[in-house]
C-alpha cells in the first residue's frame, strides 16, 4: 500500500531479509514444502501423579534426553525442497541445597543432507534485542535473531541457577522483600560464527512477579554488547 497519513520523503522502505553470515542475500522465491517433524523424549525414573483428567510431574531424578528429526522430501505432494536435520538435546533442573536450584539444556545437531535448502529451513535460534527479556531456558538475551541462522553443526548450551534466599536471605533489610538472587550463562557455536557466549546476572520475583537481569555478550573472546533485560519471574 503507498497511502500514508503523513508522507516524509526521507523515510526509505528495505527488503524485509535479515542479515546472516552464511548466506547473503537472504531472500528467498516462493516454494511449497511438505514437512515431516519427528520428536522423541525420554525422561528415565520421572514419577507422577494421575488424574482422570491431568498428569501432574512431581520428580524428575535424571535428566530428559530429547531426539528431533525434520526433512522434507522431494516431489512428495509438490515438494520442491530437499533436505533432512537432527538433533539431540538433554535438559535437567536439578536442586543443590541451599544453594537454589539448576537448570541446564545442551543441544547439538546438524544436516544429514540439504540438497536443496532454503533460509527458511536453517537451523535458528531464539535470540532478542528489546529490552523485554522472555527467560525461559533455551533462549538468548542479547543475540540477533537470524545474523548466526546456520545450515551446518551447530552447538548450544544453556545453565541458569536460581539462588532462592542463600544470597539475599542474608541481608537484613532485603530479606523481608523475598526478592531472589539469579546468574545464567548461554554458548553457542556454529562453523561460521564460532564461539558466542552471553552471561547475566538478575533479581527476580520484585514485586512478586517481575525479573530484571543485565547481560554482557562475547564473540570469539571479543566483547559484542551489554544490556538490561526485563520480564516476569514467578
Amino acid at each position: 500500500n503507498d497511502y500514508t497519513f503523513t508522507d516524509r520523503d526521507e523515510r526509505e522502505f528495505t527488503l524485509n531479509a535479515p542479515d546472516n553470515i552464511e548466506l547473503n542475500p537472504t531472500e528467498f522465491p516462493k516454494h511449497q514444502a511438505f514437512l515431516w517433524n519427528l520428536k522423541v523424549k525420554w525422561q528415565p525414573g520421572q514419577k507422577y501423579i494421575k488424574r482422570p483428567y491431568r498428569k501432574f510431574i512431581i520428580k524428575r531424578k535424571y535428566p530428559a534426553l530429547t531426539l528431533s528429526y525434520q526433512a522434507v522430501f522431494p516431489d512428495f505432494l509438490g515438494s520442491d525442497l530437499d533436505f533432512q536435520k537432527l538433533s539431540a538435546e538433554i535438559s535437567h533442573e536439578f536442586k543443590l541445597g541451599l544453594w537454589g536450584t539448576g537448570i541446564y539444556s545442551l543441544k547439538m545437531g546438524g544436516f544429514l543432507t540439504k540438497d536443496s535448502l532454503s533460509f527458511v529451513d536453517y537451523q535458528h535460534f531464539n535470540g532478542n534485542r528489546t529490552v523485554f527479556g522472555h527467560f525461559e531456558i533455551g533462549n538468548y538475551q542479547l543475540l540477533d535473531y537470524y545474523l548466526y541462522s546456520t545450515a551446518s553443526t551447530f552447538y548450544q548450551g544453556h545453565y541458569e541457577h536460581h539462588f532462592n534466599g542463600f544470597i539475599i536471605n542474608k541481608i537484613p533489610l532485603l530479606r523481608k522483600t523475598r526478592i531472589q538472587a539469579v546468574a545464567a550463562a548461554h554458548y553457542l557455536n556454529t562453523k561460521s560464527a564460532g564461539n558466542y557466549w552471553e552471561f547475566g546476572v538478575g533479581l527476580e520475583h520484585i514485586f512478586k512477579v517481575l525479573r530484571v537481569d543485565y547481560y554482557h555478550s562475547w564473540l570469539e573472546g571479543s566483547h559484542q554488547r551489554s544490556g538490561l533485560r526485563l520480564g516476569l519471574g514467578f
